[in-house]
């Protein structure tokens, strides 16, 4: 691979880290809400963790890269992008989450632990 293809392939890889499939372009926030804007989200790339808030009820789920998911109580959660029923995000390799009209599911792919929250309920994994 040439010098010039290589700094393609990296500027490439780094622009898209954060993707929802089932939609063009790319992603650009760490944060995200459920389409009814009950669940918010976000990424917070340095502790390594994804979590989402539900606004009813206040309770915070969460998972590490490398640890189980757990539920905390509350947070200040700032509304992102819609990412819709159907649609997945990613960060490379760490982690996925997505949305549901049951709810919102996120899980570590490095050890398969996630949640599943929703207004009305919670189930760790």
């Amino acid at each position: 691979m040439t010098r010039r293809a290589r700094a393609i392939a990296t500027l490439a890889i780094s622009a898209c880290v954060l993707v929802p499939a089932g939609t063009a372009g790319a992603w650009n926030s760490n944060t995200f809400s459920s389409p009814t804007g009950n669940i918010r989200c976000k990424y917070d790339p340095r502790n390594e963790v994804v979590s989402c808030l539900t606004l009813n009820d206040n309770w915070v789920a969460a998972v590490s890269l490398w640890g189980r998911a757990y539920k905390v109580r509350g947070g200040y959660y700032t509304p992102g992008q819609t990412l819709a029923y159907g649609d997945t995000w990613t960060v490379r390799s760490k982690f996925r989450c997505w949305s549901r009209t049951a709810g919102m599911t996120c899980k570590s792919l490095k050890t398969g632990h996630g949640f599943f929250t929703s207004r009305a309920t919670w189930r760790f994994f």
